[in-house]
């Protein structure tokens, strides 16, 4: 079976457990922390390490994560475990808050710019985008600064990419000039 259906499978069922519960916010908070945590290096490779017996990585889990979050996400936690799926931890986090973000109309946006934006010149940016519907007002955004832009941005959200930075007009341009829209005709 593939990674991801292997992930979708288990975040699906996680999340459809925690909204039966009344329980969905907070189980998001505990995927953003078991996310956190999986991200450490020690942490990722032990549990991708198949010579860690289940028993192990259950006591690693029951030791970092009991007390601290919901009892369906430890529980889910050692499900994983049992089924030798614990290796798929940061994949089953990444789908289970993209389920998360749908189902309360988060956009994920990510703003790239030559240079640091101003917040005012961020918000007329994601206003722009709001008035005219192609974005939600719950926003989560992750920014990026990359200087070979020259100047504007980039805004990628889902399979959108709206590109207003200077290179992309320069490249248009240069592009225009690069065709032969004049023929001699001798």
């Amino acid at each position: 079976m593939s990674v991801s259906r292997i992930a979708s499978r288990y975040a699906k069922s996680l999340f459809d457990l925690a909204k039966s519960e009344g329980k969905l916010a907070e189980v998001f908070q505990d995927i953003q922390y078991v996310k956190q945590v999986n991200e450490l290096p020690d942490f990722a490779s032990t549990m991708k390490n198949p010579l860690i017996k289940e028993d192990v990585k259950e006591g690693i889990f029951d030791k970092i994560f009991k007390g601290k979050v919901q009892k369906i996400t430890l529980n889910t936690l050692m499900v994983m475990v049992e089924h030798n799926r614990e290796a798929f931890l940061n994949d089953i986090c990444r789908i289970f808050i993209v389920l998360y973000q749908e189902e309360n109309n988060i956009s994920t946006l990510t703003l790239t710019s030559a240079f640091v934006l101003k917040k005012e010149q961020k918000d007329a940016i994601l206003q722009a985008f709001q008035e005219k519907g192609l974005i939600s007002k719950d926003i989560e955004l992750k920014e990026q600064i990359n200087p070979e832009l020259l100047g504007g941005f980039i805004l990628q959200y889902k399979d959108m990419v709206y590109n207003a930075s200077v290179k992309s007009k320069l490249d248009r341009l240069k592009n225009k000039f690069s065709e032969n829209l004049y023929n001699k005709k001798f």
